[in-house]
């Protein structure tokens, strides 16, 4: 009996809920194939999805088999791209007519010439409309006239300068009737007399002006002819180390490009509160780097070399992150360079990536205080130290480094070389005070002083 009773039930259909709106579907009884129907039934209503770029939505229903049309060619909510060429922007349909009269990219007609342009170039075109109104250019002259016409005006503009055909004096058109060309000629020739007489003042300062520096020449040549002998002759007991402190004159710059590439001896090179201009900069980096040069021509019999230079100081010099640019080469090439100072340069978190990747092998020391360097810093910081495996003392003093730095440095890959203990200054940057982090990493290389 079950079975027959299953049999006379798979026999019933079901019809659509919504066949009162027309649809003629019939479905088994089956739970699934109702919940499908309902699902894609052609005849019920939906809500319409769209919603505008401000969150207006559409509140129309529209059957299922209506909602793709209606969604695509009727919704006021739907958007849409502007029609004007070059405009982007996309706006509900509802909206359109709002934004044409208002879009830069939509095209107007000029009312005086009727010609069509971009609303976003209304005002270079009013700047050379040839219907707009201008006013005569000419001094005196009042006329405003369409634009076209200034050309034809300024042929017959009373206050147009020209030129009489007789004096060859320049005036304007309304005077050439009653204009004196004698008496112009004579004003003329007393302006033409002044004028020689000013210049004859003028050539006469500027023979004594050249006299004067003839003089200073002849003594300045003498000077230099007597500097560059001596450079060009180094003794062997050359002095080990320049130091000066203010502003370089031109010849107290040779003098110290010269020591630098000619002097065997040199292990101490020391600028302080020296400002530096970058040609100053290319010309010191370009000695530096002739020490070192494979190919230079022997001087003065003294084997110069890059082992002598032990020690450089370029503090307060104003190199900047351009000026580290054009050093940092040179300076990691001085195989015996120990010392490294470049204190308050602005030097930046830039700079430091520069000498980071420069490669420095053999400094132990290096003294960047008073500088600009932040917590990006540390990262290249951390490189140059891991690539140095001599460097013992690091001196931050003074920069921006703050908490996350600290702990970059104190969590960073440094370097675990036996008896090697890297001292790390950090004073005065802007680190809290207040933490109760150790002064020493994890791997006891490294002594933090902050």
């Amino acid at each position: 009996p079950h079975r027959v009773v299953r049999e006379q039930l798979s026999r019933l259909k079901l019809r659509c809920a919504l066949h009162t709106l027309g649809c003629e579907a019939l479905l088994p009884l089956a739970q699934s194939a109702v919940d499908q129907h309902d699902a894609e039934c052609p005849v019920a209503e939906l809500k319409c999805p769209q919603v505008t770029p401000s969150g207006e939505e559409c509140a129309v229903r529209v059957r299922r088999s209506n909602l793709l049309n209606h969604c695509n060619d009727e919704c006021l909510y739907h958007n849409v791209g502007c029609s004007n060429v070059g405009c982007e922007d996309f706006v509900a349909r509802k909206d359109q007519r709002h934004h044409s009269s208002t879009c830069m990219w939509a095209s107007i007609r000029c009312p005086l010439c009727g010609e069509q342009c971009a609303r976003k170039d209304r005002y270079s075109h009013d700047a050379s409309c040839p219907e707009g109104l201008v006013s005569c250019a000419e001094h005196g002259c009042t006329t405003r006239l369409r634009r076209k016409d200034l050309p034809t005006h300024v042929e017959q503009c009373l206050f147009a300068v020209v030129e009489c055909s007789r004096c060859g004096s320049q005036l304007a058109r309304q005077r050439l009737t009653d204009h004196d060309c004698v008496l112009c000629l004579r004003h003329q020739n007393d302006d033409l007399r002044g004028i020689v007489e000013a210049l004859r003042e003028q050539v006469q300062s500027l023979q004594t002006s050249f006299q004067q520096q003839q003089k200073f020449v002849s003594v300045s040549t003498s000077e230099l002819s007597a500097l560059w002998q001596s450079f060009y002759s180094v003794p062997a007991d050359a002095t080990s180390s320049i130091g000066h402190e203010g502003p370089l004159s031109a010849s107290q710059l040779v003098w110290l490009t010269r020591s630098l590439t000619h002097n065997g001896r040199l292990e101490e090179l020391a600028l302080h509160d020296v400002p530096l201009y970058l040609e100053d900069v290319h010309a010191i980096a370009a000695s530096l780097a002739y020490r070192v040069s494979v190919d230079r021509p022997p001087i003065a019999n003294i084997n110069i070399h890059g082992e002598s230079l032990r020690s450089i100081s370029i503090d307060y010099a104003n190199l900047q992150d351009a000026g580290i640019e054009v050093l940092a080469s040179a300076l990691a090439a001085q195989s015996a360079l120990r010392n490294l100072s470049l204190c308050g340069n602005a030097i930046t978190d830039y700079g430091v990536q520069i000498l980071s990747s420069a490669s420095f092998s053999h400094l132990v020391s290096l003294f960047l205080n008073q500088n600009h360097i932040g917590d990006d810093g540390v990262q290249f910081l951390l490189e140059l130290v891991n690539n140095c495996a001599t460097l013992l003392n690091l001196e931050l003093v003074c920069n921006v480094i703050g908490d996350t730095g600290l702990d970059a440095f104190q969590h960073g890959a440094l370097p675990r070389t036996e008896n090697r203990l890297l001292e790390i200054y950090l004073s005065g940057n802007r680190i809290d005070s207040n933490r109760s982090e150790p002064d020493i990493n994890a791997d006891s290389t490294v002594i933090f002083h902050h």
